[in-house]
């Protein structure tokens, strides 16, 4: 398979998993999730206003989930394009997982996360992205919810672990005191 075939029918699985993740969000929470659909509006205005969704593949069985930083569009050298969570985008929440548990989180949060140097950047089997992975027990407590679609219902809402986010803010703000801000 060349590496524009295993993309296409990537994304046509990335594009099911959004729409089980806007009716999932819509049916347990009443909260409707809008994402853009045309490659020209996402790469003009991002995800959608609301929300990014990455369906992680490998959870089920790594337990942990890959927060992309940056990326590249075909495998190659070079430096890597700043994406994922810190995309410049309107997008403030991120949701991520696969269809029996989804993880929602403040896009935010999620850059504090990785500036706390808490987690290691390391490069993704294909290299074309960089992340850090989040173990599902860490993940649990800082989402901002964590929805089982299959048991019908929101079995964990606001399960931020504040004290646990209000040590990793402090990591971050001690790497570097004069940044001013997380962004």
């Amino acid at each position: 398979m060349t590496y524009a075939e295993y993309y296409k029918a990537k994304h046509e699985g990335a594009l099911i998993f959004q729409d089980f993740v806007v009716d999932t969000v819509w049916r347990l929470m009443h909260i409707h999730l809008i994402v853009y659909g045309s490659k020209a509006y996402q790469f003009s205005k991002g995800e959608g206003p609301t929300a990014e969704i990455k369906h992680d593949e490998l959870f089920k069985q790594t337990r942990r989930l890959w927060i992309e930083v940056a990326e590249k569009a075909a495998p190659r050298g070079g430096p890597y394009a700043v994406s994922g969570i810190y995309r410049q985008d309107d997008t403030w929440m991120w949701a991520q997982g696969d269809y029996d548990t989804i993880f929602l989180f403040q896009k935010l949060n999620l850059r504090a996360i990785h500036k706390s140097g808490r987690y290691n950047v390391i490069e993704n089997r294909t290299f074309t992205s960089e992340g850090f992975l989040i173990p599902e027990r860490h993940a649990t407590k800082l989402a901002m919810a964590v929805l089982y679609p299959k048991a019908g219902k929101v079995l964990s809402e606001i399960t931020n672990d504040l004290e646990e986010l209000g040590k990793l803010l402090h990591a971050a703000m001690l790497k570097d005191p004069n940044q001013g801000e997380l962004l």
